[in-house]
């Protein structure tokens, strides 16, 4: 459905912003324009007043239980691994100059069109590798801006974690924004594994509560912020 809303010349593009968690664009379609958010779920649900159906039938109200199915749908696709993107649309009104207008006065009215499931595979000499360092006595944690089930579901499959593990081995970037060093320390000694839905800034605050417990630390990644 999605598809045919954006098909067209782009107008004006809004880059990805880890703070916002989205990325957004303005496209020309036949005369008319299109704004078309992209990002996580938890960014763009406040910002919703319609879900697409299924069948190209007319959107619905964004009331909570429509709000609270659909984010049901998302766990179930992060909860296999999958990296899960939502999207969202709504035709901008004529008379709008959207080169003047900043994204959050286009952000408003949005209709869910529905999520995208990125599969990226752990690589098969992951496990090993993490099991190598557990026997050498390696603590080793995970640090992702991915939802918390698709970050349980990763470090399931890397052994980062065990399979019976469950939430109580992650904390998100919100929820480690509000804590103090001393808070960070007590739930790392707890067994805290999995750092989800973080940014890159929040890193230092992981790394420098490690080494207060005399932890010495190495860092890898595939972005330049590692």
């Amino acid at each position: 459905i999605l598809a045919g809303k954006v098909r067209g010349r782009v107008v004006k593009g809004f880059a990805f912003d880890t703070g916002r968690r989205r990325s957004a664009g303005i496209f020309d379609r036949q005369g008319s324009r299109v704004l078309v958010v992209k990002g996580a779920w938890e960014a763009l649900r406040p910002l919703l007043s319609g879900v697409e159906v299924p069948a190209g039938g007319r959107p619905v109200a964004a009331d909570e239980k429509v709000l609270n199915a659909a984010e049901a749908h998302m766990r179930r696709l992060a909860a296999t691994g999958l990296r899960v993107i939502a999207v969202a649309w709504r035709e901008l009104e004529e008379g709008i100059d959207s080169a003047e207008l900043s994204l959050e006065q286009l952000e408003k009215g949005l209709t869910l069109s529905g999520f995208l499931g990125i599969e990226d595979p752990v690589r098969p000499e992951v496990p090993e590798a993490v099991d190598t360092c557990h026997t050498a006595g390696i603590d080793v944690l995970m640090i992702t801006g991915d939802h918390p089930d698709t970050a349980l579901e990763v470090a399931r499959k890397s052994r980062i974690v065990s399979e019976e593990d469950d939430n109580a081995r992650i904390l998100t970037g919100d929820m480690l924004e509000r804590m103090t060093e001393r808070e960070l320390v007590a739930r790392l000694k707890q067994g805290v594994r999995i750092f989800a839905r973080t940014t890159p800034e929040q890193k230092m605050k992981i790394v420098a509560a490690l080494q207060t417990m005399d932890k010495l630390v190495a860092m890898t990644g595939d972005g330049v912020n590692d």
